[in-house]
C-alpha cells in the first residue's frame, strides 16, 4: 500500500510538471503572438500615419497652389483695371489739350 501510494505521489509530481511545462510552453507562445500582433498593430498604425501624412501634404500643397493661382489672378485682375483706367485718364488728357487747342 505504500508502494501505490509513492507511486501515485511521484505520478502526481510527473504530472503536475508536465502540466507546469505544457502551461509555461503555452504561456511563451501567447506572448510570442501577442509580440506579433503589437507588432503588426504598429506598423498598420505607423502605415496609416504615413498615408495620413502624405494625404495631408497633398491637400496642403492643392491649397496652396489654389491660393496662389487666386492671388494671381486678383493681381492680373488689379492690374489690368489699372492698366484700362491709365488709358481712359491718357484719352482724357488728349482731349483735354486738343480741347485747349482749339
Amino acid at each position: 500500500m505504500a508502494k501505490q501510494t509513492m507511486d501515485a505521489i511521484r505520478e502526481a509530481e510527473l504530472n503536475a510538471e508536465r502540466t507546469l511545462r505544457a502551461a509555461q510552453v503555452s504561456a511563451n507562445e501567447s506572448v510570442v503572438n501577442a509580440q506579433a500582433r503589437a507588432e503588426q498593430m504598429i506598423a498598420e498604425a505607423q502605415r496609416r500615419a504615413a498615408d495620413k501624412l502624405a494625404e495631408t501634404k497633398a491637400q496642403a500643397q492643392n491649397d496652396s497652389e489654389a491660393s496662389a493661382r487666386a492671388a494671381f489672378d486678383d493681381v492680373t485682375r488689379e492690374i489690368e483695371a489699372l492698366t484700362s483706367r491709365c488709358r481712359k485718364n491718357e484719352a482724357d488728357a488728349i482731349e483735354a489739350v486738343i480741347a485747349e487747342m482749339t
